[in-house]
């Protein structure tokens, strides 16, 4: 499984408020020149995760981005769904257009079982927690 770039955007956002709780809000601008990441599609992936409830967005001059639940254990998976909802984690990697479980392509049960397993360990493990 290969994560594409706003789930990228998305675990490195929330791993980056996790790491530094004493900045409650964190400006965007400060975020994505400490993580060298687009500032404008960084925009894109944090609003996401607001209205996803991951996140909470505060305007003025001591706003910025903070988690939205400071004690909750958001996983990586919760993340992931929140951006792109099931579709990193469901798609065939030989046939992602043909590939279902109707019409299986050679590989499908191996990589069936895989998915549901990363599925799982996604579930379970918090966003900067080993």
């Amino acid at each position: 499984m290969f994560l594409n770039r706003s789930e990228q955007y998305a675990l490195e956002l929330v791993l980056f408020l996790r790491n530094h709780p004493e900045q409650r809000h964190a400006r965007l601008n400060k975020v994505a020149e400490e993580l060298d990441l687009s500032f404008h599609f960084l925009g894109k992936i944090a609003q996401t995760l607001v209205k996803s409830g991951l996140l909470v967005s505060v305007r003025g001059p001591k706003g910025g981005f903070g988690l939205a639940h400071p004690g909750r254990k958001i996983t990586q998976l919760e993340v992931i769904k929140a951006v792109n909802g099931n579709k990193s984690l469901t798609r065939c990697v030989l046939r992602p257009k043909e590939c279902d479980s109707e019409n299986p392509c050679p590989l499908h049960s191996t990589w069936d079982g895989i998915l549901c397993s990363v599925q799982k360990t996604l579930n379970d493990s918090p966003v900067g927690e080993s």
